[in-house]
């Protein structure tokens, strides 16, 4: 599977409790709010780094799924706890303050480029790992890295999983939900050419990636353990919304490979 680094995945059994916390906006630009959490000022020293970073909603169920899935296939990716908020769904992520910004991510080579100097970094397969997570995901708003420790890591997955906000509304409307398998197999087949062309080890890594989700026998069965310790998920039918995506996520990710591999056989009998 290439080269491994160990990510600090925390396996906490309770939410995160906020109340001992400062909560203050956010003020940067952005599709969704958000919120800082860290500890009290004590007197006449400096205003203590935060300690999370809040969403709530929507942006807080996808961000927590993600988090859940790029763990179970160990891609290091933002941490992201339930909180003990019961009214309405509340994540905390984790805030990693050495962490940094790269300009650009150059995964071929293993280095990313920030303020005009060069750094290297020690997992640059799993850039395409969370390309194959986000085309799992029907992200929709494009991947965002940090880099700590020569680590690359995921942030915001608030754009994905959109398809099982739908279901659960169009479930509760009584409406048949609408999949998009061309729009999938056609994003599928864009990547895989263009690195089969031009980076084979990614190649490697996105389609292993993709099989890897497309074959969990299990995935289904285990989505209640992304919504493990939620007060509001366990009172909702979120889980089972999930469940459902997921596994219709799954059986269009075996169609596009399905139709790859017709395509790469029909390409060798001619060769």
């Amino acid at each position: 599977r290439g080269l491994m680094v160990p990510w600090q995945w925390e396996h906490p059994a309770e939410p995160v409790e906020l109340s001992p916390l400062v909560i203050r906006p956010m003020t940067v630009s952005g599709d969704s709010k958000k919120w800082l959490a860290r500890p009290r000022k004590k007197p006449h020293a400096a205003p203590p780094a935060p300690m999370y970073l809040l969403k709530r909603g929507k942006d807080a169920i996808n961000e927590r799924v993600a988090s859940w899935l790029a763990q179970r296939y160990v891609i290091p990716h933002q941490i992201v706890r339930w909180t003990t908020a019961d009214r309405f769904p509340e994540v905390a992520i984790r805030f990693e303050t050495a962490a940094y910004r790269p300009d650009k991510i150059d995964a071929k080579t293993a280095t990313a480029l920030t303020h005009g100097s060069s750094s290297f970094i020690l997992n640059p397969l799993d850039y395409y790992r969370h390309v194959a997570l986000a085309l799992f995901l029907d992200e929709r708003d494009g991947e965002e890295f940090l880099i700590t420790e020569w680590t690359l890591f995921r942030i915001d997955a608030a754009a994905t999983c959109e398809g099982a906000h739908l279901r659960w509304i169009e479930c509760l409307m009584g409406m048949p939900l609408r999949s998009n398998f061309v729009g999938t197999t056609l994003l599928f087949q864009d990547w895989v050419q263009e690195l089969q062309a031009h980076h084979f080890s990614g190649y490697q890594a996105f389609l292993g990636t993709l099989q890897e989700m497309a074959q969990d026998t299990h995935l289904v069965e285990a989505v209640p353990q992304a919504f493990q310790a939620s007060p509001f998920g366990a009172e909702h039918d979120l889980v089972a919304c999930f469940q459902d995506y997921l596994q219709e996520r799954q059986q269009m990710l075996l169609r596009s490979l399905a139709v790859y591999d017709e395509g790469q056989a029909h390409e060798a009998a001619e060769h």
